[in-house]
């Protein structure tokens, strides 16, 4: 259990494996870090990619559950295209983050 009061004022990261076999990229619940008001980064560390998610501060529950619903539509929407399933949804993850959350 963490406790937030312990953070406040800190730099917090959280460290996840993800393991050959499952994504690299970032799944709706690696977001979480939208959602703790004292974390500020999260690392995800793939067999083939490290990513990096930076927020400040909390948002609004709605807005979380939105992007992670938008995670799980794009990895769908890439079961639809030939070649690596992780190369295409990391691909899709990358645009979404860049035109939508920034």
């Amino acid at each position: 259990m963490r406790y937030e009061s312990h953070f406040k004022g800190k730099n917090v990261a959280s460290i996840y494996n993800h393991p050959k076999g499952f994504l690299s990229a970032p799944s709706g619940e690696n977001f979480q870090i939208l959602e703790m008001e004292n974390e500020d980064y999260e690392l995800i560390c793939g067999y083939d990619e490290f990513w990096i998610l930076e927020a400040k501060g909390v948002f609004d529950k709605e807005v979380v559950e939105e992007i992670r619903s938008e995670t799980r539509t794009l990895y769908q929407y890439s079961l639809n295209y030939k070649g690596d399933i992780n190369d295409v949804y990391s691909e899709f993850l990358i645009k979404f983050i860049s035109d939508e959350i920034l």
